[in-house]
């Protein structure tokens, strides 16, 4: 089951823009709380499609449709606008900062499951 997050950090894909790349990261935050809190928030200016909590929770944050600001400044195989052409999907975890684990089974399943689904 997917819960609705919505966030209000997208804006239109460009016309032309073909979605042909998954963009995993990790959120670098102490909790998924604080995760979803900052991709909700407005002022922040950064989102994603999808967020995936480690006990396998998704959350959907941003319609397929729309472009995320998940990639920052980042080009791919001669693609310059990675946000335009990509689905974003955040899998919480407190990355190197706040002592980086590995990623549990229920969460890498659910990242597979959804991941498919796409």
């Amino acid at each position: 089951m997917i819960a609705e997050r919505p966030s209000p950090n997208h804006d239109a894909r460009p016309r032309d823009g073909e979605i042909d790349m998954l963009l995993l990261h990790y959120t670098g935050m102490q909790s998924a709380d604080a995760a979803l809190a900052r991709l909700c928030d407005p002022a922040a200016k950064v989102s994603a499609h999808y967020v995936v909590d480690e006990d396998g929770a998704v959350f959907d944050l941003v319609p397929e449709e729309r472009r995320a600001w998940h990639a920052g400044l980042a080009c791919w195989a001669g693609q310059s606008d990675i946000n335009g052409c990509s689905i974003g999907i955040e899998l919480v975890n407190p990355g190197h900062e706040f002592g980086y684990r590995w990623f549990p089974r229920a969460q890498m399943e659910a990242v597979m499951a959804l991941c498919r689904e796409i």
